[in-house]
């Protein structure tokens, strides 16, 4: 009967191989096929990601979603391409951040240098609520058009922060938490009611950075003086026919009659094609000659796997994942250089320094590693950031906030509130020192100090070092202080401003590619869909664990994230809080 079994089992495998093979070789081939004369239509209303979801889970949830990356390599491939004569460009509120808004801004500029015509239409510049950074982007075309009847909401950056202080304590919550130093704000939400005097200044220096520069790029697109389009903001918002005698659009347009006007331009032989379409019909830049590793790390910095933070759909940069990622490319022989391409607010005092530890090892493999800034990479962020080769940001990357806090909620009065107590008995005199039901004891509370000290310290004095900055220039500029990328730059803290495009090159020179020679930009790990997947499992030398390990192994991601997210938010020391601005 054994025998028997196992003669199926090697029957089966052998059918299973012959039909995969068979799958391989005669499953149709996608078209490469574009028209000799497009202009491509591209949408961007749905918000940016900066990787696809980093799990089969996540993958099921949300599918294929837009990368800035994607945005970027079409428009580049584009510009290169003479069958590409145009861009429709359809934006709405999803661009994401500053940076983000910034990187597309380039690859449109890009694409313009080129001769090509280049369109945004737009339905509204938001509808009752603020729309900078979609009308940000939708400038760094030739024409804007917006749809009759719909609104500019032109209004600049403000700044708001919301104090959780009074809610807590009126249902019983202290939070008992330190910071190191002044502008380390996060710990604010617990602890203030209002702005303080250094939370205000330190929100004001980098904030008004912003709104600079997107003043200064609105007034070049738009061929206006500064003060004539600071004029037009404080006397915003518009709608319709207003919005069009201020000059700020070019044109009262449906959609359609955008599209009649990109083929009046161009000619009617030229023909709308999808940019998602052209992309992979087109292929990406950069796909053959010397390899250059790219590695996405997004998100809240937690020990573990990462995954998706169920709480805001969100990404988390889970350290072990990263790690794992990272030791592929460095044993890959290939690999001649490294792309960490970095967005997070920070997070894991211990994950942070888990990913500097990667950073700083592949350097000693003969691997310079070159990080790129999306949105914010600040706090822990930066941690991982500073053992890099060359930093690039751009210029509205919020950066810095090198500094740490921590503590704990105290929650025993906000549970008497509901009449419930609690007691305990402690084996050892310090066994409930992270207790939210008791405070600390003046012991434990000099060891927080203590602890404090010595990271903040540490942050400091790798800053010193890796950025070739002596220890004073660095303190005045740390404090928990965020900078914006332009700020950064002129401080030391980044090497150069820019995206994908200036990583790449910075790469390139870090690992002596010539400038002539061709290169293969390869993301880490490499992506794999279901067919894939399912080959994998059918070829793998051992099988994929099946029953319940199987299932853990899938969703262990997810319920680590979930556990960590119910963890005290005070211990994660080295977090920048989340976006607070309205653009």
């Amino acid at each position: 009967m054994k025998r028997f079994l196992l003669r199926l089992l090697a029957a089966v495998g052998l059918a299973s191989l012959i039909f995969f093979g068979a799958l391989l070789i005669w499953w149709p081939r996608p078209s490469t096929h574009v028209p000799d004369s497009i202009y491509l239509e591209m949408d961007l209303q749905s918000l940016l990601w900066e990787s696809q979801p980093p799990s089969g889970v996540a993958q099921w949830i949300f599918g294929e979603v837009t990368t800035v990356r994607d945005v970027v390599d079409c428009l580049d491939r584009g510009a290169e391409d003479p069958r590409v004569r145009g861009l429709l460009l359809k934006v709405g509120n999803g661009i994401g951040g500053m940076a983000k808004a910034q990187e597309i801004r380039n690859a449109i500029h890009r694409f313009r240098q080129q001769g090509k015509k280049t369109i945004a239409f737009c339905q509204t510049f938001g509808e009752f609520s603020s729309s900078n950074l979609p009308y940000y982007v939708a400038a760094a075309c030739e024409e804007i058009h917006l749809q009759p009847g719909g609104e500019l909401n032109l209004l600049g950056f403000m700044a708001e922060s919301r104090f959780l202080t009074g809610g807590l304590q009126k249902i019983g919550v202290t939070a008992r938490v330190d910071r190191r130093k002044e502008f380390k704000t996060a710990p604010n939400a617990y602890t203030e009611t209002h702005y303080t005097k250094d939370h205000r200044t330190a929100t004001e220096g980098w904030l008004f950075s912003l709104q600079d520069q997107w003043l200064n790029d609105l007034a070049k697109d738009r061929k206006l003086e500064l003060a004539q389009l600071q004029a037009l903001i404080a006397d915003a918002p518009y709608r319709g026919e207003k919005a069009l005698e201020t000059g700020l659009t070019d044109r009262l347009a449906f959609e359609d009659q955008s599209r009649e006007s990109m083929k009046n331009d161009l000619g009617s032989k030229v023909e709308p094609m999808d940019w998602n379409l052209y992309l992979q019909r087109a292929g990406r830049i950069h796909q053959q000659g010397a390899t250059i590793a790219l590695i996405f790390g997004n998100g809240p910095i937690l020990r573990g796997h990462g995954g998706i933070d169920p709480t805001s759909l969100s990404p988390i940069l889970g350290a072990d994942a990263v790690a794992a990622t990272f030791e592929q490319a460095i044993q890959d022989s290939d690999v001649r250089a490294i792309i960490l391409r970095l967005e997070s607010p920070g997070g894991s005092v211990v994950a942070s320094q888990t990913l500097w530890r990667l950073v700083v090892r592949a350097r000693q493999k003969g691997k310079p590693v070159i990080v790129s800034m999306g949105d914010v990479a600040a706090s822990g962020g930066y941690w991982v950031a500073m053992a890099a080769e060359k930093i690039v940001a751009q210029p509205g990357t919020l950066t810095g906030s090198i500094g740490v806090f921590g503590g704990k909620p105290l929650t025993e009065q906000a549970w008497g509130k509901l009449g419930i107590t609690w007691d305990r008995v402690e084996a050892s005199p310090r066994a409930g020192m992270w207790s939210l039901n008791r405070d600390f004891h003046e012991g434990e509370w000099q060891r927080l100090q203590a602890w404090l000290d010595q990271i903040y310290e540490d942050f400091v004095t790798k800053v010193a070092a890796a950025r070739k900055l002596d220890r004073e220039s660095v303190e005045a500029l740390a404090k928990g202080r965020v900078w914006t990328g332009e700020q950064a730059l002129e401080l030391g803290l980044v090497d150069a401003l820019g995206g994908f495009p200036v990583a790449v090159e910075l790469a390139r020179e870090a690992a002596g590619i010539p400038a002539e020679q061709a290169l293969r930009l390869q993301v880490f790990p490499e992506p794999s869909g279901f067919l894939h997947r399912l080959l994998r499992a059918a070829l793998a030398e051992e099988a994929k664990p099946t029953g319940l390990q199987g299932w853990w192994q899938e969703w262990q991601p997810a319920l680590e994230t979930i556990e960590a997210i119910h963890r005290p938010a005070y211990r994660q020391v080295l977090r920048w809080p989340d976006w607070p601005w309205d653009g």
